[in-house]
């Protein structure tokens, strides 16, 4: 078979596949806005803050049980320890 034919046949195939992906590619993008749409619809503001909290305790409780908590020596002999999830808490 001549080598032109191969050629040809791969730069068919090539243009076939990047045809596939583009077109793929901007149905993904069609769905991810039209999910964003609905989503605006359907949560409102506190929810989604309240949701935020809830995956900033779970992270914090993972990062906890990878890293313990870092205490610092007391001050007096009536304070108590600063954590590192009272620094996180405390900031402004």
């Amino acid at each position: 078979m001549p080598e032109y034919v191969i050629g040809i046949i791969l730069s068919g195939i090539v243009g076939l596949a990047t045809n596939i992906y583009t077109r793929m590619h901007k149905l993904d993008d069609r769905v991810d806005k039209l999910e964003l749409k609905i989503a605006e619809n359907y949560v409102t503001k506190a929810d989604l803050m309240r949701f935020e909290d809830k995956l900033d305790a779970v992270i914090l409780l993972q990062h906890d049980a990878v890293a313990p908590r870092v205490t610092t020596p007391t001050v007096g002999p009536l304070s108590s320890p600063i954590t590192n999830l009272d620094l996180i808490e405390n900031q402004p």
